[in-house]
């Protein structure tokens, strides 16, 4: 038995638009990296989702590209990303993106500062240059069409309820949920990283890029995170211990390799890891245990 039409559209959201939307919101949460192209690619994907959403709408909504874009002009932009991703480059009908390579991830870090001093948060995003030399940020745009979507959903009767997709951190990001820069490589794989820092300004309440003209020179640090054994009903996992540089400096300096384990457990205690590589151990340890059939009479 076939589905009614507005169910048909509804799963059709859901499955190509919300569910590409929600991996880039989970890879921003959990993974919060660039480097190795993992969240441009989720996000193009999900731009291209968004754009030909349009095409799956009843005949009588289907309306053109750039009726769509007046009520929502990233909608425009998102067109043009989807269509510079498939094609690389883009020669016809003045688009606001020529070229894939304007598509790039980018590590934001953002100085703050609070009652118990400065301290700073990292956030991985993907940055897209327009012809006219501004600069926007991916993830905005896409949920602006996410939301632009919603709200036609709701319009159309596919949805009962307009919930809008809101940004994760807002800041000023307070110091307890403040994040490491997170960079991932691939050994033999070239690497084309963008950082950029920038200042909360807290007068005007935003973001600025933090002015660096007067340096004498600007130091860039990178490290390999060092590893922990984690060991629990007779299983083991080998896990990764993500330090900061200050952290990283201090396990070097520990003598004993017995003084090197303790601290790298404080910090993984500390931040989660060491609960979640437990549960994992007890998971396995329960899977692999022989299951018994027992007959009842």
């Amino acid at each position: 038995m076939s589905l009614p039409a507005l169910d048909v559209l509804s799963m059709k959201f859901h499955n190509d638009v919300l569910t590409s939307y929600a991996k880039v919101r989970i890879f921003c949460k959990e993974q919060n990296s660039v480097g190795n192209g993992e969240l441009r690619r989720l996000m193009l994907e999900c731009a291209s989702a968004l754009f030909h959403f349009r095409e799956h709408l009843p005949p009588h909504e289907r309306r053109t590209r750039s009726l769509y874009a007046t009520h929502c002009p990233d909608y425009g932009l998102v067109g043009d990303i989807a269509n510079a991703y498939k094609h690389h480059e883009l020669t016809r009908h003045n688009p606001q993106v020529t070229a894939s390579t304007d598509i790039f991830e980018i590590m934001l870090s953002v100085d703050y500062k609070d009652g118990e001093g400065p301290y700073s948060d990292s956030e991985a995003a993907v940055h897209v240059t327009l012809t006219d030399g501004s600069c926007r940020d991916l993830g905005e745009v896409l949920r602006n069409v996410v939301n632009m979507w919603k709200l036609k959903m709701v319009e159309l009767g596919a949805d009962e309820e307009y919930l809008p997709s809101k940004r994760r951190f807002v800041p000023p990001v307070p110091r307890a949920t403040a994040r490491k820069s997170n960079l991932t490589m691939t050994q033999g794989v070239a690497c084309q990283l963008h950082l950029q820092p920038m200042v909360y300004d807290y007068e005007q309440q935003k973001l600025v890029q933090e002015d660096l003209s007067d340096a004498e020179k600007v130091v860039f640090r990178a490290w390999k995170n060092p590893s922990l054994v984690v060991r629990c009903m007779g299983q083991e996992i080998e896990i990764e211990v993500a330090v900061s540089g200050d952290e990283h400096e201090h396990y070097g300096s520990l003598e004993s390799e017995k003084e090197q384990v303790k601290y790298l457990r404080e910090i993984a205690e500390r931040d989660g890891h060491l609960d979640n590589a437990i549960e994992s151990l007890r998971q396995r340890a329960l899977a692999s245990q022989p299951c018994w059939s027992i007959d009842c009479i």
